[in-house]
């Protein structure tokens, strides 16, 4: 694989085949988490799709779907940002993006993102989703 800790903690869950870590190794790419920049409001975490496709109308970026990890976290966890330059991830729904890992794939993957995501999901709520939000947010989401 590789050294990208999303990718490691993706291929960490054992759920997903060669192929599939393959395919979001090579369509995918790493993102550096930024600072949000000052004209660019928080929204509340848990609405990662909805802010990155707002952002990406107001023109601030290119929206991005992928995987995500806050600091200190092994859960990988399936989240949407925006890029302005392909390689900086403007993520206005999380805290600390300077300390999140990130790996996306652009839209025109949608749909093997979505089923992907499905799989890894469904992994993590085996697992309980509970306590892994908890430990990656500090508190539970309703």
């Amino acid at each position: 694989m590789t050294g990208h800790p999303v990718l490691t903690a993706l291929a960490d869950l054992n759920v997903l085949s060669p192929a599939d870590l393959d395919f979001i190794r090579r369509h995918g790419r790493s993102y550096r988490g930024i600072p949000l920049p000052s004209h660019i409001e928080p929204w509340r975490p848990g609405h990662c799709l909805d802010t990155a496709d707002f952002l990406e109308e107001e023109g601030h970026g290119r929206f991005v779907r992928g995987w995500a990890l806050r600091p200190g976290s092994r859960a990988p966890l399936m989240h949407a940002w925006v890029t302005a330059d392909g390689a900086k991830a403007i993520d206005a729904s999380w805290d600390n993006q300077v300390r999140c890992a990130y790996w996306g794939l652009d839209r025109r993957h949608e749909d093997t993102l979505r089923r992907l995501t499905d799989v890894v999901n469904e992994a993590i709520d085996e697992r309980g989703r509970a306590s892994w939000y908890g430990s990656v947010f500090g508190g539970s989401f309703r």
